[in-house]
């Protein structure tokens, strides 16, 4: 397995066709998405994870929505099983991808990128319009 450095990180990403900046000791970022939905991707290494994430992928504010918004959430992690969405107390809706860190490699960084992508594209507008009251 090869070490997880902002080298080997930069390489993949510029491979993928993204740019990739450190973002502190927190990891690395980068984006995705449509322009008028640009979405912050951090990526951060822990010694058996690496974790894609959108955080937040979106502050909900209304109240009456979260039990439906809720419901929906749950089933979009049954029916994609690699990203998964949760939310926190504060409301923010988290979007993730999460891969043993001993996987990493051009591949896996492929897969969750476009996990993520695909995700926003598919998803990213029902879970704003049921985010209204």
């Amino acid at each position: 397995m090869k070490e997880i450095t902002d080298k080997v990180l930069k390489t993949y990403a510029k491979k993928y066709g993204v740019d990739l900046a450190r973002f502190g000791d927190m990891g690395w970022m980068t984006h995705t998405g449509p322009a008028n939905s640009e979405k912050l991707i951090t990526i951060s290494v822990s010694p058996m994870t690496i974790f894609f994430s959108i955080y937040p992928l979106l502050e909900v504010k209304c109240k009456k929505c979260r039990p439906q918004l809720t419901q929906h959430l749950l089933l979009l992690n049954s029916q994609t099983p690699l990203v998964k969405y949760s939310v926190d107390a504060d409301w923010s809706i988290l979007l993730s991808v999460e891969y043993p860190a001993k996987e990493l490699n051009y591949n896996v960084f492929v897969t969750a990128m476009d996990a993520l992508a695909e995700a926003i594209e598919k998803h990213y507008s029902d879970i704003v319009e049921m985010a209204k009251d």
